[in-house]
Protein backbone atom coordinates (compact mmCIF):
# COMPACT_ATOMS: atom_id res chain seq x y z
CA UNK A 1 0.00 0.00 0.00
CA UNK A 2 1.61 3.11 -1.07
CA UNK A 3 -0.12 5.64 1.42
CA UNK A 4 1.67 6.23 4.66
CA UNK A 5 -0.21 8.70 5.89
CA UNK A 6 -3.78 9.88 5.81
CA UNK A 7 -6.25 12.65 7.23
CA UNK A 8 -8.82 11.27 9.59
CA UNK A 9 -11.34 13.96 9.94
CA UNK A 10 -13.63 13.66 13.19
CA UNK A 11 -16.79 16.06 11.72
CA UNK A 12 -19.87 17.19 12.89
CA UNK A 13 -21.96 20.17 12.05
CA UNK A 14 -23.12 20.26 15.67
CA UNK A 15 -20.96 22.19 17.67
CA UNK A 16 -22.74 20.96 20.95
CA UNK A 17 -22.09 17.48 20.38
CA UNK A 18 -18.79 17.01 18.93
CA UNK A 19 -17.67 14.59 16.36
CA UNK A 20 -15.25 12.00 18.59
CA UNK A 21 -15.64 10.19 21.75
CA UNK A 22 -18.38 7.88 21.38
CA UNK A 23 -19.14 4.66 22.84
CA UNK A 24 -19.87 3.11 19.53
CA UNK A 25 -16.31 4.75 18.02
CA UNK A 26 -13.70 2.43 19.98
CA UNK A 27 -13.94 0.35 17.13
CA UNK A 28 -13.30 2.44 14.32
CA UNK A 29 -11.09 4.51 16.50
CA UNK A 30 -8.73 1.82 16.32
CA UNK A 31 -9.35 1.27 12.51
CA UNK A 32 -8.41 4.49 11.70
CA UNK A 33 -5.13 4.84 14.01
CA UNK A 34 -4.25 1.74 12.70
CA UNK A 35 -4.53 0.03 15.72
CA UNK A 36 -6.86 -2.49 14.90
CA UNK A 37 -4.25 -4.76 13.22
CA UNK A 38 -0.84 -4.36 11.98
CA UNK A 39 -0.94 -2.66 8.93
CA UNK A 40 0.94 -3.57 5.53
CA UNK A 41 2.80 -0.29 5.48
CA UNK A 42 3.30 2.02 8.74
CA UNK A 43 0.02 3.77 8.94
CA UNK A 44 0.32 7.20 10.07
CA UNK A 45 -3.08 9.03 10.53
CA UNK A 46 -3.28 12.77 10.37
CA UNK A 47 -5.99 13.07 12.81
CA UNK A 48 -8.27 16.57 13.08
CA UNK A 49 -11.71 17.75 14.42
CA UNK A 50 -13.51 20.14 12.56
CA UNK A 51 -17.31 21.96 12.45
CA UNK A 52 -17.86 23.52 9.31
CA UNK A 53 -14.97 23.08 6.66
CA UNK A 54 -12.50 20.37 6.27
CA UNK A 55 -8.37 21.33 6.11
CA UNK A 56 -6.60 20.80 2.71
CA UNK A 57 -5.63 17.55 2.23
CA UNK A 58 -5.26 15.12 -1.28
CA UNK A 59 -8.23 13.09 0.15
CA UNK A 60 -9.19 11.76 3.43
CA UNK A 61 -11.40 9.43 5.77
CA UNK A 62 -14.08 11.30 7.44
CA UNK A 63 -16.10 9.95 10.59
CA UNK A 64 -19.36 11.42 10.95
CA UNK A 65 -21.61 10.62 13.79
CA UNK A 66 -24.69 10.49 12.30
CA UNK A 67 -27.37 10.16 14.97
CA UNK A 68 -25.87 14.14 15.20
CA UNK A 69 -27.23 15.48 12.11
CA UNK A 70 -30.10 15.90 10.23
CA UNK A 71 -29.93 16.11 6.68
CA UNK A 72 -26.46 14.89 4.40
CA UNK A 73 -25.94 18.55 2.35
CA UNK A 74 -23.50 19.71 5.18
CA UNK A 75 -21.32 16.41 4.86
CA UNK A 76 -22.09 16.81 1.19
CA UNK A 77 -20.61 20.48 1.35
CA UNK A 78 -17.30 20.11 3.17
CA UNK A 79 -16.32 16.68 1.17
CA UNK A 80 -16.88 18.11 -2.05
CA UNK A 81 -13.36 19.41 -2.57
CA UNK A 82 -11.65 16.53 -1.58
CA UNK A 83 -10.22 14.78 -4.09
CA UNK A 84 -11.50 11.38 -2.76
CA UNK A 85 -13.10 10.13 0.31
CA UNK A 86 -14.14 7.50 2.28
CA UNK A 87 -16.91 8.45 4.76
CA UNK A 88 -17.85 6.47 7.84
CA UNK A 89 -20.89 7.30 9.13
CA UNK A 90 -21.08 5.94 13.01
CA UNK A 91 -23.58 6.78 15.91
CA UNK A 92 -26.77 6.11 14.13
CA UNK A 93 -28.16 3.30 16.09
CA UNK A 94 -31.80 4.68 15.27
CA UNK A 95 -30.88 5.32 11.55
CA UNK A 96 -32.07 8.83 11.40
CA UNK A 97 -28.70 9.99 8.81
CA UNK A 98 -29.92 9.67 5.45
CA UNK A 99 -26.85 8.32 4.41
CA UNK A 100 -27.76 7.55 0.95
CA UNK A 101 -28.03 11.28 0.02
CA UNK A 102 -24.28 11.87 0.95
CA UNK A 103 -22.58 12.04 -2.56
CA UNK A 104 -18.61 12.66 -4.02
CA UNK A 105 -17.73 11.10 -7.13
CA UNK A 106 -15.24 9.47 -5.97
CA UNK A 107 -16.23 7.93 -2.71
CA UNK A 108 -16.64 4.88 -0.09
CA UNK A 109 -19.39 4.58 2.27
CA UNK A 110 -18.97 2.63 5.56
CA UNK A 111 -22.37 2.75 7.72
CA UNK A 112 -22.14 1.86 11.78
CA UNK A 113 -25.10 -0.76 12.43
CA UNK A 114 -27.56 0.60 9.36
CA UNK A 115 -31.02 0.57 9.81
CA UNK A 116 -32.74 -1.72 7.28
CA UNK A 117 -31.32 -2.15 3.57
CA UNK A 118 -27.77 -1.58 3.23
CA UNK A 119 -27.24 -1.71 -0.42
CA UNK A 120 -24.79 0.69 -1.44
CA UNK A 121 -22.61 0.60 2.09
CA UNK A 122 -19.12 -1.16 1.11
CA UNK A 123 -18.73 -2.26 4.84
CA UNK A 124 -21.50 -2.30 7.00
CA UNK A 125 -19.60 -1.85 10.95
CA UNK A 126 -20.63 -3.45 14.29
CA UNK A 127 -21.27 -1.76 16.88
CA UNK A 128 -17.95 -2.42 18.39
CA UNK A 129 -16.28 -1.34 21.66
CA UNK A 130 -16.20 1.61 23.74
CA UNK A 131 -12.78 3.19 23.73
CA UNK A 132 -9.79 1.75 25.38
CA UNK A 133 -11.42 -1.82 26.11
CA UNK A 134 -9.19 -3.21 23.15
CA UNK A 135 -6.06 -2.57 25.61
CA UNK A 136 -7.41 -5.24 28.02
CA UNK A 137 -6.05 -8.58 27.89
CA UNK A 138 -7.55 -11.42 28.91
CA UNK A 139 -5.89 -13.84 31.42
CA UNK A 140 -6.74 -16.22 34.31
CA UNK A 141 -8.97 -18.95 34.88
CA UNK A 142 -12.49 -19.66 33.92
CA UNK A 143 -14.37 -21.13 37.01
CA UNK A 144 -17.85 -19.14 36.03
CA UNK A 145 -20.10 -20.68 33.42
CA UNK A 146 -21.62 -17.91 32.21
CA UNK A 147 -21.79 -13.66 32.41
CA UNK A 148 -24.21 -11.09 32.02
CA UNK A 149 -23.63 -8.06 33.08
CA UNK A 150 -25.92 -5.01 31.66
CA UNK A 151 -29.42 -3.57 31.22
CA UNK A 152 -32.83 -5.87 31.70
CA UNK A 153 -35.05 -3.26 29.77
CA UNK A 154 -36.72 -5.30 27.38
CA UNK A 155 -38.22 -9.16 26.94
CA UNK A 156 -35.21 -10.35 24.36
CA UNK A 157 -33.37 -10.20 27.02
CA UNK A 158 -35.46 -11.43 30.10
CA UNK A 159 -36.13 -14.67 27.92
CA UNK A 160 -32.31 -15.16 27.06
CA UNK A 161 -31.74 -14.78 31.16
CA UNK A 162 -34.71 -16.99 32.20
CA UNK A 163 -33.48 -19.50 29.38
CA UNK A 164 -30.31 -19.92 31.37
CA UNK A 165 -31.44 -19.82 34.91
CA UNK A 166 -33.64 -22.50 33.75
CA UNK A 167 -30.65 -24.66 32.61
CA UNK A 168 -29.33 -25.48 36.22
CA UNK A 169 -27.51 -23.55 39.18
CA UNK A 170 -24.24 -22.89 38.52
CA UNK A 171 -21.51 -19.97 39.05
CA UNK A 172 -22.16 -16.61 37.05
CA UNK A 173 -22.20 -13.14 37.13
CA UNK A 174 -25.16 -11.67 36.71
CA UNK A 175 -25.95 -8.05 37.00
CA UNK A 176 -28.70 -7.03 35.47
CA UNK A 177 -29.14 -2.64 35.85
CA UNK A 178 -32.31 -0.46 34.73
CA UNK A 179 -30.27 1.92 32.80
CA UNK A 180 -27.26 2.17 30.55
CA UNK A 181 -23.97 2.34 32.34
CA UNK A 182 -25.09 2.06 35.24
CA UNK A 183 -23.26 -1.37 36.31
CA UNK A 184 -19.63 -2.30 38.00
CA UNK A 185 -17.11 0.24 37.07
CA UNK A 186 -14.60 -1.24 33.88
CA UNK A 187 -12.18 -3.07 35.23
CA UNK A 188 -14.23 -5.20 37.72
CA UNK A 189 -16.67 -5.42 34.36
CA UNK A 190 -13.97 -6.99 32.59
CA UNK A 191 -12.54 -8.96 35.28
CA UNK A 192 -16.25 -10.88 35.33
CA UNK A 193 -16.77 -11.57 31.80
CA UNK A 194 -12.48 -12.64 31.48
CA UNK A 195 -13.50 -15.10 34.54
CA UNK A 196 -16.71 -16.15 32.41
CA UNK A 197 -16.53 -19.16 29.87
CA UNK A 198 -19.83 -17.80 28.23
CA UNK A 199 -21.35 -14.63 27.89
CA UNK A 200 -24.54 -14.40 27.29
CA UNK A 201 -25.42 -11.09 24.58
CA UNK A 202 -29.14 -10.17 23.84
CA UNK A 203 -29.51 -7.64 21.49
CA UNK A 204 -30.19 -4.59 22.20
CA UNK A 205 -33.55 -2.27 21.12
CA UNK A 206 -32.62 -1.38 17.58
CA UNK A 207 -30.09 -3.72 16.78
CA UNK A 208 -28.70 -7.56 17.60
CA UNK A 209 -25.43 -6.04 18.64
CA UNK A 210 -24.33 -4.01 21.66
CA UNK A 211 -21.08 -3.61 23.09
CA UNK A 212 -20.95 -6.81 25.04
CA UNK A 213 -20.32 -9.31 21.99
CA UNK A 214 -17.10 -7.28 21.10
CA UNK A 215 -15.78 -6.95 24.92
CA UNK A 216 -16.56 -10.60 25.54
CA UNK A 217 -14.66 -11.25 22.12
CA UNK A 218 -11.58 -9.19 24.11
CA UNK A 219 -12.39 -11.13 27.27
CA UNK A 220 -12.02 -14.62 25.36
CA UNK A 221 -15.18 -15.87 26.23
CA UNK A 222 -17.65 -17.49 24.40
CA UNK A 223 -20.45 -15.64 23.13
CA UNK A 224 -24.12 -16.05 22.56
CA UNK A 225 -25.73 -13.44 20.18
CA UNK A 226 -29.17 -12.34 19.29
CA UNK A 227 -30.41 -13.04 16.14
CA UNK A 228 -32.99 -9.94 16.38
CA UNK A 229 -33.47 -6.71 18.49
CA UNK A 230 -36.33 -6.15 20.58
CA UNK A 231 -38.14 -3.45 18.02
CA UNK A 232 -36.61 -3.80 14.77
CA UNK A 233 -36.57 -6.75 12.42
CA UNK A 234 -33.06 -7.14 11.29
CA UNK A 235 -32.67 -10.37 9.40
CA UNK A 236 -29.27 -11.64 8.31
CA UNK A 237 -27.25 -8.65 10.49
CA UNK A 238 -24.55 -10.79 11.68
CA UNK A 239 -23.70 -12.15 7.73
CA UNK A 240 -23.84 -8.55 6.67
CA UNK A 241 -21.92 -7.43 9.24
CA UNK A 242 -18.79 -10.15 8.82
CA UNK A 243 -19.56 -10.07 5.48
CA UNK A 244 -16.37 -10.39 3.40
CA UNK A 245 -14.35 -12.29 6.08
CA UNK A 246 -16.70 -15.34 7.46
CA UNK A 247 -19.85 -16.05 9.23
CA UNK A 248 -18.91 -16.50 12.99
CA UNK A 249 -18.85 -19.60 14.82
CA UNK A 250 -20.60 -19.02 17.71
CA UNK A 251 -24.07 -19.37 18.61
CA UNK A 252 -26.82 -17.09 16.81
CA UNK A 253 -29.97 -17.33 19.08
CA UNK A 254 -33.39 -16.61 17.15
CA UNK A 255 -35.64 -18.47 19.86
CA UNK A 256 -34.26 -18.93 23.44
CA UNK A 257 -36.03 -21.31 24.34
CA UNK A 258 -32.98 -23.25 21.99
CA UNK A 259 -30.35 -21.91 24.27
CA UNK A 260 -30.33 -25.23 26.50
CA UNK A 261 -29.24 -27.44 23.45
CA UNK A 262 -26.85 -24.42 22.62
CA UNK A 263 -24.99 -24.17 25.63
CA UNK A 264 -24.26 -28.20 26.42
CA UNK A 265 -22.38 -28.15 22.98
CA UNK A 266 -20.06 -25.34 24.16
CA UNK A 267 -19.80 -26.86 27.71
CA UNK A 268 -18.43 -30.30 25.92
CA UNK A 269 -15.68 -28.57 24.18
CA UNK A 270 -15.58 -25.39 25.56
CA UNK A 271 -11.47 -24.31 24.97
CA UNK A 272 -12.40 -25.15 21.58
CA UNK A 273 -15.09 -23.09 20.67
CA UNK A 274 -13.54 -19.74 22.49
CA UNK A 275 -10.48 -20.88 20.94
CA UNK A 276 -12.51 -20.34 17.36
CA UNK A 277 -15.07 -17.77 18.69
CA UNK A 278 -11.25 -15.42 19.19
CA UNK A 279 -9.35 -16.63 15.65
CA UNK A 280 -12.59 -15.41 13.95
CA UNK A 281 -12.10 -11.96 15.88
CA UNK A 282 -8.52 -12.19 14.83
CA UNK A 283 -9.36 -12.32 11.55
CA UNK A 284 -12.20 -9.75 11.36
CA UNK A 285 -9.82 -7.13 12.36
CA UNK A 286 -7.61 -8.27 9.71
CA UNK A 287 -10.10 -8.17 7.47
CA UNK A 288 -11.45 -4.55 8.41
CA UNK A 289 -7.73 -3.06 8.59
CA UNK A 290 -6.82 -4.30 5.06
CA UNK A 291 -10.20 -3.18 3.82
CA UNK A 292 -9.57 0.06 5.01
CA UNK A 293 -6.12 0.17 3.08
CA UNK A 294 -7.31 -1.26 -0.20
CA UNK A 295 -10.27 0.91 -0.47
CA UNK A 296 -8.01 4.20 0.02
CA UNK A 297 -5.56 2.88 -2.73
CA UNK A 298 -8.38 2.23 -4.85
CA UNK A 299 -10.25 5.98 -4.08
CA UNK A 300 -5.91 8.00 -4.42
CA UNK A 301 -5.06 6.50 -7.17
CA UNK A 302 -1.64 5.79 -5.71
CA UNK A 303 1.31 5.67 -8.43
CA UNK A 304 2.91 2.25 -8.03
CA UNK A 305 5.76 2.44 -5.59
CA UNK A 306 8.33 -0.91 -5.15
CA UNK A 307 6.86 -3.42 -3.30
CA UNK A 308 7.66 -5.29 -0.02
CA UNK A 309 7.23 -8.36 1.08
CA UNK A 310 4.04 -7.92 2.77
CA UNK A 311 2.55 -6.45 -0.45
CA UNK A 312 3.37 -9.51 -2.67
CA UNK A 313 2.99 -12.70 -0.29
CA UNK A 314 0.50 -14.01 2.44
CA UNK A 315 2.32 -17.10 4.33
CA UNK A 316 -0.17 -20.01 4.10
CA UNK A 317 0.60 -23.02 7.21
CA UNK A 318 -1.35 -25.84 7.25
CA UNK A 319 -1.17 -27.54 10.78
CA UNK A 320 -2.99 -30.76 12.16
CA UNK A 321 -2.69 -33.05 15.20
CA UNK A 322 0.51 -34.58 15.69
CA UNK A 323 2.07 -36.50 18.47
CA UNK A 324 4.01 -33.38 20.21
CA UNK A 325 0.97 -31.91 20.70
CA UNK A 326 -0.15 -29.95 23.55
CA UNK A 327 3.19 -28.04 22.43
CA UNK A 328 3.23 -25.87 19.14
CA UNK A 329 6.99 -25.93 19.62
CA UNK A 330 7.10 -27.32 16.16
CA UNK A 331 4.49 -24.47 14.60
CA UNK A 332 6.61 -21.84 16.83
CA UNK A 333 10.17 -22.95 14.85
CA UNK A 334 8.48 -23.22 11.25
CA UNK A 335 7.01 -19.70 11.53
CA UNK A 336 10.15 -18.21 13.22
CA UNK A 337 12.40 -19.59 10.39
CA UNK A 338 9.90 -17.85 7.85
CA UNK A 339 10.61 -14.73 9.89
CA UNK A 340 14.28 -14.68 10.52
CA UNK A 341 14.23 -15.89 6.26
CA UNK A 342 12.78 -12.23 5.02
CA UNK A 343 9.19 -12.40 5.61
CA UNK A 344 8.88 -10.74 9.05
CA UNK A 345 6.46 -8.35 8.06
CA UNK A 346 3.66 -10.36 6.08
CA UNK A 347 0.68 -11.75 7.39
CA UNK A 348 0.33 -15.42 8.07
CA UNK A 349 -2.83 -17.63 7.83
CA UNK A 350 -2.22 -20.70 9.92
CA UNK A 351 -4.90 -23.04 8.45
CA UNK A 352 -6.04 -25.26 11.16
CA UNK A 353 -7.60 -28.52 10.42
CA UNK A 354 -10.20 -30.20 12.33
CA UNK A 355 -9.77 -34.51 13.89
CA UNK A 356 -10.28 -36.74 11.53
CA UNK A 357 -11.82 -40.43 12.74
CA UNK A 358 -8.72 -42.16 13.60
CA UNK A 359 -6.97 -39.34 15.53
CA UNK A 360 -10.11 -38.97 18.21
CA UNK A 361 -8.02 -39.69 20.63
CA UNK A 362 -6.01 -36.85 19.90
CA UNK A 363 -8.71 -34.25 20.59
CA UNK A 364 -7.81 -32.83 23.86
CA UNK A 365 -3.78 -32.58 23.20
CA UNK A 366 -4.80 -30.63 20.26
CA UNK A 367 -7.25 -28.90 21.58
CA UNK A 368 -4.87 -27.43 23.92
CA UNK A 369 -2.42 -26.78 21.17
CA UNK A 370 -4.97 -24.11 19.59
CA UNK A 371 -5.14 -22.64 22.74
CA UNK A 372 -1.59 -22.17 23.16
CA UNK A 373 -1.77 -20.57 19.48
CA UNK A 374 -4.36 -18.54 19.89
CA UNK A 375 -2.20 -17.42 23.03
CA UNK A 376 0.71 -16.54 21.93
CA UNK A 377 -1.19 -14.85 18.32
CA UNK A 378 -2.35 -12.18 21.61
CA UNK A 379 0.45 -11.95 23.72
CA UNK A 380 3.87 -12.29 21.49
CA UNK A 381 4.09 -9.37 19.50
CA UNK A 382 6.28 -11.32 16.60
CA UNK A 383 3.03 -12.85 16.51
CA UNK A 384 1.03 -10.10 15.88
CA UNK A 385 -0.06 -10.46 12.25
CA UNK A 386 -0.90 -14.67 12.66
CA UNK A 387 -4.69 -15.18 12.13
CA UNK A 388 -5.62 -19.20 13.07
CA UNK A 389 -8.59 -20.61 10.50
CA UNK A 390 -9.84 -23.06 12.31
CA UNK A 391 -11.98 -25.60 10.54
CA UNK A 392 -15.47 -27.02 12.31
CA UNK A 393 -14.52 -30.55 11.05
CA UNK A 394 -11.52 -32.69 9.41
CA UNK A 395 -11.15 -30.92 5.92
CA UNK A 396 -7.84 -32.47 4.99
CA UNK A 397 -5.33 -30.25 3.08
CA UNK A 398 -7.14 -29.70 -0.10
CA UNK A 399 -10.03 -27.87 1.74
CA UNK A 400 -8.16 -26.09 4.57
CA UNK A 401 -6.16 -24.24 1.77
CA UNK A 402 -8.92 -23.35 -0.15
CA UNK A 403 -10.24 -22.00 3.78
CA UNK A 404 -7.37 -20.06 3.65
CA UNK A 405 -7.27 -18.76 0.11
CA UNK A 406 -10.34 -17.30 0.39
CA UNK A 407 -8.74 -14.71 2.94
CA UNK A 408 -5.21 -14.23 0.87
CA UNK A 409 -5.33 -10.43 -0.95
CA UNK A 410 -1.77 -10.81 -2.27
CA UNK A 411 -0.75 -11.74 -5.23
CA UNK A 412 1.58 -14.29 -3.71
CA UNK A 413 1.40 -17.06 -1.26
CA UNK A 414 4.27 -18.74 0.62
CA UNK A 415 3.00 -22.61 0.94
CA UNK A 416 4.18 -24.24 4.38
CA UNK A 417 3.40 -27.45 6.20
CA UNK A 418 3.59 -26.29 9.72
CA UNK A 419 6.61 -28.87 10.25
CA UNK A 420 8.63 -27.73 7.19
CA UNK A 421 10.96 -24.69 8.49
CA UNK A 422 13.21 -22.57 5.67
CA UNK A 423 17.04 -22.40 6.31
CA UNK A 424 18.24 -18.33 4.98
CA UNK A 425 18.40 -17.58 2.82
CA UNK A 426 15.83 -16.98 0.49
CA UNK A 427 15.78 -14.30 -2.10
CA UNK A 428 11.85 -13.79 -1.76
CA UNK A 429 11.55 -10.64 -3.91
CA UNK A 430 13.73 -12.12 -6.02
CA UNK A 431 11.33 -15.28 -6.65
CA UNK A 432 8.24 -12.94 -6.67
CA UNK A 433 9.70 -10.87 -9.28
CA UNK A 434 9.82 -13.96 -11.52
CA UNK A 435 6.62 -15.17 -10.43
CA UNK A 436 4.27 -11.53 -10.82
CA UNK A 437 6.19 -11.57 -14.17
CA UNK A 438 4.47 -14.97 -15.24
CA UNK A 439 7.99 -16.50 -15.75
CA UNK A 440 7.12 -19.47 -13.66
CA UNK A 441 3.95 -20.38 -11.30
CA UNK A 442 5.46 -21.68 -8.68
CA UNK A 443 9.23 -22.07 -7.18
CA UNK A 444 9.86 -24.86 -4.52
CA UNK A 445 13.01 -24.47 -2.11
CA UNK A 446 14.51 -28.13 -1.79
CA UNK A 447 15.03 -30.02 1.36
CA UNK A 448 18.23 -31.86 -0.13
CA UNK A 449 21.86 -31.02 -0.94
CA UNK A 450 21.16 -31.22 -4.38
CA UNK A 451 18.72 -33.10 -6.42
CA UNK A 452 18.88 -36.74 -6.01
CA UNK A 453 19.89 -39.06 -8.82
CA UNK A 454 16.35 -41.15 -8.93
CA UNK A 455 14.57 -37.85 -9.29
CA UNK A 456 16.59 -36.31 -12.29
CA UNK A 457 13.76 -38.08 -14.80
CA UNK A 458 11.42 -35.49 -13.31
CA UNK A 459 13.81 -32.26 -14.09
CA UNK A 460 13.46 -30.72 -17.08
CA UNK A 461 16.74 -30.27 -19.17
CA UNK A 462 20.43 -31.53 -17.96
CA UNK A 463 21.16 -28.81 -15.65
CA UNK A 464 19.69 -25.65 -14.30
CA UNK A 465 19.41 -22.25 -15.61
CA UNK A 466 18.63 -18.74 -15.06
CA UNK A 467 14.82 -17.67 -15.59
CA UNK A 468 14.68 -13.59 -15.21
CA UNK A 469 18.54 -13.97 -13.26
CA UNK A 470 17.27 -16.12 -10.64
CA UNK A 471 18.68 -19.74 -10.54
CA UNK A 472 16.36 -22.23 -10.70
CA UNK A 473 16.21 -25.70 -12.60
CA UNK A 474 12.43 -26.26 -14.11
CA UNK A 475 10.70 -29.52 -12.82
CA UNK A 476 7.86 -31.73 -13.34
CA UNK A 477 8.41 -32.82 -9.80
CA UNK A 478 5.66 -32.12 -7.46
CA UNK A 479 6.64 -31.50 -3.50
CA UNK A 480 4.82 -29.93 -0.61
CA UNK A 481 7.90 -29.10 0.18
CA UNK A 482 7.83 -25.17 0.76
CA UNK A 483 7.44 -23.00 -2.01
CA UNK A 484 6.18 -19.99 -3.00
CA UNK A 485 3.19 -19.83 -5.94
CA UNK A 486 0.69 -17.39 -8.06
CA UNK A 487 -2.27 -16.93 -5.73
CA UNK A 488 -4.40 -17.35 -8.47
CA UNK A 489 -2.20 -20.24 -9.62
CA UNK A 490 -3.38 -22.22 -6.53
CA UNK A 491 -6.77 -21.66 -7.22
CA UNK A 492 -6.62 -22.47 -10.36
CA UNK A 493 -5.60 -26.25 -9.70
CA UNK A 494 -7.46 -26.25 -6.81
CA UNK A 495 -10.58 -25.75 -8.90
CA UNK A 496 -9.53 -27.54 -11.86
CA UNK A 497 -7.83 -30.63 -10.34
CA UNK A 498 -10.09 -31.77 -6.89
CA UNK A 499 -13.47 -31.64 -6.79
CA UNK A 500 -15.16 -28.99 -3.92
CA UNK A 501 -15.63 -31.47 -1.32
CA UNK A 502 -12.26 -33.55 -2.13
CA UNK A 503 -10.31 -34.37 1.09
CA UNK A 504 -6.44 -35.32 0.41
CA UNK A 505 -2.81 -34.27 0.02
CA UNK A 506 -2.17 -32.01 -2.65
CA UNK A 507 0.65 -33.49 -4.06
CA UNK A 508 -0.85 -36.56 -3.93
CA UNK A 509 -3.09 -35.29 -6.79
CA UNK A 510 -0.69 -33.20 -8.51
CA UNK A 511 2.23 -35.15 -8.62
CA UNK A 512 0.73 -37.18 -11.40
CA UNK A 513 -0.73 -33.90 -13.05
CA UNK A 514 2.69 -32.47 -13.76
CA UNK A 515 4.40 -35.58 -14.76
CA UNK A 516 1.21 -35.72 -17.62
CA UNK A 517 1.07 -32.13 -18.74
CA UNK A 518 3.20 -30.22 -20.61
CA UNK A 519 5.58 -28.16 -18.18
CA UNK A 520 4.52 -24.77 -19.91
CA UNK A 521 0.77 -25.33 -17.96
CA UNK A 522 2.20 -25.63 -14.69
CA UNK A 523 5.61 -23.50 -14.72
CA UNK A 524 7.22 -25.16 -12.00
CA UNK A 525 10.90 -25.09 -10.84
CA UNK A 526 13.18 -25.07 -8.03
CA UNK A 527 15.55 -22.93 -6.45
CA UNK A 528 19.23 -23.84 -7.21
CA UNK A 529 21.89 -21.35 -6.19
CA UNK A 530 25.44 -22.61 -6.82
CA UNK A 531 26.84 -24.79 -4.25
CA UNK A 532 24.09 -26.74 -2.06
CA UNK A 533 20.85 -25.88 -2.08
CA UNK A 534 18.88 -26.97 0.98
CA UNK A 535 16.41 -24.32 1.78
CA UNK A 536 14.30 -26.05 3.40
CA UNK A 537 14.28 -29.27 6.70
CA UNK A 538 11.68 -31.02 8.39
CA UNK A 539 10.68 -31.62 12.11
CA UNK A 540 8.97 -34.73 11.13
CA UNK A 541 5.62 -33.69 13.06
CA UNK A 542 3.73 -36.95 11.95
CA UNK A 543 6.49 -39.32 13.75
CA UNK A 544 5.45 -42.83 13.93
CA UNK A 545 1.79 -41.36 12.40
CA UNK A 546 -0.05 -43.00 9.06
CA UNK A 547 0.05 -40.99 6.44
CA UNK A 548 -3.53 -40.94 6.05
CA UNK A 549 -5.38 -40.63 2.65
CA UNK A 550 -8.89 -39.59 2.25
CA UNK A 551 -10.93 -39.03 -0.69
Amino acid sequence: MAVTSVPVIWWTSSTDAGARGYWDQGIVEDLVSGALWPPQRPWQPITKCCFESLPDATGAIVVCPGGKETDAAALNEVIAALPWVLVIITTDEGGGFPWRDVAHPNMAIWVQTPAGDSDGIEVVLPVGYPPERSRYIAEGQRPVMWAFLGQMTHHRRTDAIEAMEAIEPVNRHYEPTDGFAKGVEIDMYMAYMSSARIALCPGGVLTPDTFRVWEALIAGCVPIVDARSAERETPGYWSTVFAGWMDPPWSIIDDWATLRAEVEVIEQRWSWHASRAEAHWMGYRRHLMRSVEATIQRLSGEAAHEATTSDLITIVVTMSPIPSHPSIDVLAETLASLWASGLGDCDVLVAVDGVRAEQEHRTADYDQAIAALIERCRTDPDWSRVVPIIASEHLHQTRMCRAALDHVRTPLIAFIEHDCPVIAPVPWLDMAAVITGEHLNLIRLHHEASVLDEHMYLMIGDEPSEIAGLPCWETMQWSQRPHLASSEYYRRILRDYFEPEESMMIEERMHSVLQREPWGSHRVAIYHPDGVIKRSTTLDGRGDDPKWVDR
